[in-house]
């Protein structure tokens, strides 16, 4: 298994690292809009790690009818704060907040969930971005802790949004990957699957690939959250029948899923260390 503790530990080393540069101690915005039970779950998980790494998390919970006026206002006050060195803002936004306008409003500085359309757009043209999304740098940085290299490697990403999949797949090419980028349309995915070195699945279809798609050749890294028909939590993989023929894979509960919260602190060490 790869394990999101060790993805975390590599993680880790790297905050540890850029941290003995700096003369100051990191701060990062949290900006929650409701009062969702995930993403105050998740919010915990974040102020848990930033408590162990010295990262100072300060927080602005806002009530369900904020207006997207309002919420702009408060992220042009934190874009202006020297305080401040990241904002996280939790997304999905409700719907009756225009996210695409607030997402922009986030200095491409602090904008350490990469969010904004500046930062996406440096993505995609690997015009040397500050910082990366922060799921799709754990996809990378799941390979990386292992020693991994994915130059000349073929690499099957199967998904397509802009918070993991897109991304994902121009940061595999811009490290010499060879790239197949697929959707719920793509035809005879377990043919390309199975040809693959590494193999990258966020369609969030929970158990939907089953060991039909797979091979002993395969380095499966599951970045599906889904609850099964006994509630518990599972990957976009069967990693109980996948599991026992692919050369390694990431479980779920355990595995990325825990480790994009330290990479978003990783990212706000960057932004500290920037400013210096």
């Amino acid at each position: 298994d790869i394990l999101g503790r060790d993805i975390n530990v590599f993680i880790e080393d790297k905050i540890k690292h850029i941290y003995s540069k700096l003369n100051k101690i990191p701060s990062l915005a949290i900006v929650r809009v409701g009062n969702k039970g995930e993403d105050i779950s998740y919010q915990k998980s974040i102020e848990k790690k930033a408590e162990k790494l010295n990262i100072k998390v300060v927080k602005y919970e806002l009530e369900i009818n904020t207006t997207t006026k309002e919420l702009v206002h408060l992220i042009e006050e934190l874009n202006l704060n020297e305080d401040v060195d990241g904002i996280l803002l939790f997304r999905p936004l409700p719907k009756h907040i225009d996210a695409k306008v607030v997402y922009n409003k986030i200095s491409y500085n602090k904008d350490i969930d990469c969010m904004s359309d500046e930062m996406l757009k440096k993505v995609y043209l690997d015009d040397n971005p500050l910082f990366y999304p922060c799921t799709a740098s754990a996809c990378v940085m799941a390979l990386e802790s292992n020693n991994w290299m994915v130059e000349g490697k073929l690499c099957v990403v199967i998904g397509r949004s802009h918070v993991v999949g897109r991304p994902l797949c121009s940061m595999l090419i811009n490290k010499s990957a060879t790239v197949i980028a697929c959707n719920s349309k793509t035809e005879n995915i377990s043919k390309l699957t199975k040809m693959a070195d590494y193999v990258f699945v966020c369609v969030g279809k929970g158990k939907y690939f089953d060991e039909t798609y797979f091979s002993e050749k395969n380095i499966v890294i599951d970045v599906g959250i889904n609850v099964d028909e006994n509630g518990r939590l599972c990957g976009d993989v069967d990693y109980n029948k996948v599991g026992k023929i692919v050369r390694g894979i990431t479980p779920v509960p355990g595995g990325i899923g825990g480790t994009t919260s330290t990479i978003l602190l990783l990212n706000t060490v960057k932004a500290a260390y920037k400013k210096v």
